[in-house]
This record gives C-alpha cells, structure tokens and sequence, in this order.
C-alpha cells in the first residue's frame, strides 16, 4: 500500500542507474514533475491500479497523484523506467514506512523496500521487472549500504512474487488480510547483505558477470560439448573470434580454470590488486572502465 504524502512538487535526484540486457536497455531516472502526464495517465487506468494499488483502487485523481509523489520523493529515491528510449513506469527505494515490519528489525538497521509499477502494458510480462530490481538491489547494497530489503506483494500477485524469487529474496512472513478485499494473503520477501554478498562471492565474478548463467561455465559444469559449440557461435558471429573448440572451459571467474578471454582480465587484476573482492567495493566504483564494460558486456551476452 503506498502512503499519501503532502508535497505537491516531485523532488528528484541526480543518480541515474543503467541496466537490462541485449533485449532490452534500461535506465532508471530521476523521477520528476516532467513526468507528471504519465504518472495521471497509469493511476487513471484501473488495470494498472489492479496491480500497483494493495486497495481496490480504480483510479486516483490528478490531487492524489501530487500527493503520492511529491510526499514519497522527499526522502527517498523515485525513478522513472525508461527501457529503449520508451517510459514505461516508475520505480522506488524508500525507507521502511510500516510500523509493525520496521518492529521486525533492530531499530539500528537501515531497512528498506523497493515499489514498482509498469505502466505500460505492452511491456508486461516480459521479465523487464526482474531486471530493473537486480538494478535497484545492486545500488541498494552496494551504493547505499542498506542492511535489509524488506518488500511486500499480495496472493494473486503471482507476477510479482516471481520477480522477487528470481532476486533471491526469501518468503519472511504470510500475513492474512481483512477480508473482504482482493487479496486474501501479504507476502513479505526478505533480502538481507550477508546474503546477497554471499551469493556474489559465490557466483559473480569480480566485474558483476553471474559466472552461474554463463553457456560456457554451464557447458563446463554439465561437460556439454552442445553448449560449448553454442558459445563458439556467439563469440564468432558477434565478434569475429575463432576460438577452438576445447577453450570452452571455465569453472567461474573466480577459479583456477578460467575462459580464454578472462585470463588477462584487467578487472581480476585491479581488484587484487586493491585487496577487495569486487568492483562494487572500490571507493572509485564505478569508474569509467568499470561502467563502460558493464553496460556492454556484463549479464548482457552469451548468457541462459
């Protein structure tokens, strides 16, 4: 449920984050008063509100819609998403605003929770919200230092409970609503530091790539010599390398037995060098090396 602020004007920021995949280039901006038709146009479609909205919700008025985004924006971060050039909803981390969640945790904890609503309908279902949440996560734990995220979603909400499985958030807590209303169950899902850098350690490489999801370690990991020609496609239609079949080998890139193309990759090299365990932990993250490579390469390709 999204609390009513009293703020008219939409506060923005100056923190732009970019993401998404070869399919789909996603940038989440500053969300300000520009993007106020948009905003009057999805709290005025009862569809979308079906989803975004925990009450029966059809529509919210011009009013209500200042008050919503001009109250939340003033102490915590609202973006716009914006996926190939197209705005196609909204986005928030904010500080943990209910009570009886933030009682769940030591009062010295910086507990928050991400909202979400795509707008645009064309663009459902098509996993575009598990991406923009891997990018909001990320900037959470490692730019923001957030101990816990703490978000929550409704029963019939099946799209949104899988967007927070595949981000490995964990079921915390069933909570039984008042009836009668559209959901009969509130799930909270949890996400703490500890475990989400423990699965960085143990599955993305120093650059951010999730070594878990790459063809040539899975081709490894299974000793399928399919996906290994798989891989030997991507690199040579996409970048013109002829490389023997027999390279394809990689246990991650934080192993002994690295692919051919990471041996001498200069970001294992810079982080040994620095002692930290990933780029995300450098004081300098992200450097322009860092962010040009990420944008082209990291969780973008040759990738199940």
């Amino acid at each position: 449920e999204r609390l009513v602020g009293s703020e008219m004007c939409i506060r923005d920021s100056n923190i732009t984050l970019y993401g998404g995949n070869d399919e789909y280039k996603i940038i989440l901006r500053p969300l300000s008063d520009n993007y106020l038709p948009l905003l009057y146009k999805w709290n005025s479609d009862p569809e979308v509100l079906y989803w975004s909205e925990g009450d029966d919700v059809n529509e919210n008025s011009p009013e209500v819609v200042h008050q919503i985004y001009g109250g939340i924006s003033q102490n915590n971060l609202c973006f716009a998403i914006e996926v190939n050039g197209k705005t196609i909803g909204e986005c928030w981390l904010q500080k943990m605003n209910l009570p009886q969640v933030k009682a769940m945790y030591d009062e010295n904890l910086d507990v928050r929770r991400i909202d979400m609503c795509i707008g645009e309908k064309d663009y459902w279902g098509k996993g575009i919200g598990t991406l923009l949440i891997s990018m909001l996560v990320d900037f959470a734990f490692n730019k923001e230092k957030v101990d816990v995220l703490h978000c929550m979603c409704e029963d019939y909400n099946i799209r949104s409970k899988r967007v927070w499985e595949k981000n490995s958030f964990t079921l915390a807590l069933e909570e039984k609503l008042p009836q009668p209303q559209k959901g009969k169950i509130q799930y909270h899902w949890r996400l703490t530091k500890e475990v989400y850098e423990k699965y960085h350690r143990e599955n993305l490489c120093y650059c951010g790539h999730d070594c878990s999801k790459c063809v040539t370690y899975i081709a490894t990991q299974r000793n399928d010599d399919n996906l290994r020609r798989q891989s030997q496609s991507f690199y040579k239609e996409n970048f013109g390398l002829d490389i023997p079949l027999e390279k394809f080998n990689c246990n991650g890139g934080r192993s002994g037995k690295v692919f051919e193309l990471c041996k001498e990759c200069p970001f294992i090299k810079c982080c040994k060098q620095h002692d930290i365990d990933s780029c995300s932990k450098c004081p300098e993250y992200p450097c322009k090396n860092i962010s040009d490579y990420q944008a082209k390469y990291v969780n973008k390709c040759n990738q199940i």
